[in-house]
């Protein structure tokens, strides 16, 4: 499966439509499952509206993201949520969820009846198990702590079995520890699982591991970029 984006631009746009910022103007590249991709830009330069972008959160101003010659946007909400997934830097505010109630969220694209099946269960399990988040599950989700809750938003994205995850930020709120564990598992597991990872860092230690990055500069172009410009482009911020 590939996803292509073609002729992708972004742009704020006001209440009377008009458009009071261009973000992004005619973005080309193809994303395929086992690619573990760093997406780099300043501030306002439009990394977060592109990952919702790309996980149909938001529509483009103009342009197609394309899943095996379909428009992404034409697949039901629920189909789509069995294709891509997205870590977004919000929380839910419910203040009833527990850590389990979050990540079974991650389950809701495949249910089938009233209730969650065993096998949800056996998944959330195992993915708490993985991350290290055991402790976590039966606690109420507002009282966790940031890097806590980072963690279990990433489970819930884990629990979808997409082949695409876009991720904002993921490594935010982590110590370094759990930082560079978490990095290395997002990588393992995008090549061994053959799902594609993009996600947004401005973390020179994340960055410094990276092979490649899709490159955001202020003139509202992308361009993706081997290790060997990586530091170019980061010298030119």
């Amino acid at each position: 499966m590939i996803l292509s984006v073609k002729d992708l631009s972004l742009a704020y746009v006001n209440a009377h439509k008009q458009i009071s910022k261009v973000l992004l103007a005619n973005l080309n590249f193809d994303f395929t499952p086992g690619n573990f991709m760093g997406l780099l830009g300043k501030n306002g330069s439009g990394k977060t509206t592109l990952l919702k972008t790309l996980s149909g959160v938001m529509e483009p101003w103009q342009g197609q993201i394309y899943l095996e010659n379909h428009s992404l946007y034409d697949l039901a909400p629920l189909a789509r949520a069995r294709v891509v997934a997205m870590v977004t830097t919000v929380w839910p505010s419910n203040m009833l969820l527990s850590g389990r109630d979050v990540l079974l969220l991650g389950r809701y694209p495949y249910l089938a009846g009233l209730s969650y099946r065993k096998e949800d269960h056996d998944l959330i399990c195992e993915l708490a198990e993985i991350l290290k988040i055991q402790d976590f599950l039966d606690r109420p989700f507002f009282e966790l702590s940031d890097g806590q809750r980072q963690k279990i938003m990433i489970g819930r994205a884990l629990a979808q079995k997409t082949k695409f995850i876009f991720l904002d930020e993921p490594f935010t709120y982590l110590d370094m520890t759990q930082k560079d564990w978490l990095f290395d598992f997002l990588r393992k597991y995008a090549h061994e699982q053959q799902v594609g990872d993009l996600f947004s860092t401005h973390d020179r230690f994340i960055v410094d591991q990276l092979d490649t990055v899709l490159a955001l500069d202020h003139k509202g172009s992308g361009t993706i970029l081997g290790r060997e410009h990586i530091q170019e482009y980061l010298a030119s911020f």
